[in-house]
């Protein structure tokens, strides 16, 4: 069985919660992001705000190399066509690589998983 993926680039761990943030204000540092693939489904986080995607509310997950350095853009697309996209940044170009490796595999699993739930 294949592993969970997390791709962040805050390197803190995060939970599988919705929250409400404020605004980013002038010197809040660095936006946070995130991208976890795991049993539960996908998760997409942007500065603290999370949006999770179960496994039977998926139709299916993209992902590709975003066009500035070394990013991983992920795309969830829901059944009714509605899709959406997290985009997290690698520290260089051997861990995009890394990350691109270890997609491929948990996604064809629990994607395929689907079909016998």
């Amino acid at each position: 069985r294949p592993f969970p993926v997390r791709a962040a680039d805050s390197g803190r761990t995060r939970t599988r919660t919705r929250t409400r943030t404020r605004p980013r204000l002038p010197g809040d540092g660095p936006p946070q992001h995130a991208v976890v693939v795991d049993a539960q489904g996908v998760s997409l986080e942007r500065d603290g705000a999370t949006a999770d995607f179960p496994w039977q509310d998926i139709q299916t997950v993209h992902y590709k190399p975003g066009t500035w350095g070394h990013v991983l853009t992920v795309a969830v697309v829901l059944p009714d066509g509605r899709f959406y996209e997290g985009a997290v940044t690698a520290r260089n170009q051997a861990k995009l690589q890394e990350w691109f490796a270890e997609l491929a595999p948990v996604l064809a699993y629990y994607l395929a998983g689907r079909a016998s739930q």
